[in-house]
């Protein structure tokens, strides 16, 4: 697991627009339906998040504001978003650093 997407959960729970936002830790080797958009690679990273249940406000540039904010939200550097606005989901995967898990 990245630090990023651990600090991230232990700040929780985050808030964009008023609206709490429902998180959780995922592995992306293991979403097929995550494999689908973003393709399979046997170097995927398993330092993501899901963001579940957006308010229909809430833009790619909020969250890629918020989650790349250390302070605001224990976030870091944001390696990829996979973000569908129809169905109020995005996942977001940080960049590996050292310690985070690669499998």
């Amino acid at each position: 697991m990245s630090a990023a997407a651990s600090r991230i959960l232990q700040h929780s729970p985050h808030s964009l627009l008023k609206d709490k936002l429902d998180m959780s830790l995922i592995d992306v080797l293991n979403d097929s339906h995550i494999d689908e958009v973003l393709g399979s690679d046997d170097e995927a990273v398993s330092c993501a998040i899901e963001v579940r249940d957006m308010a229909p406000d809430i833009s790619k540039e909020m969250l890629t504001n918020l989650f790349q904010n250390r302070k605001r939200s224990g976030g870091d550097q944001i390696e990829e978003m996979f973000y569908q606005d129809e169905e109020r989901r995005a996942v977001i995967t940080f960049t590996c650093s050292k310690g985070c898990t690669v499998t």
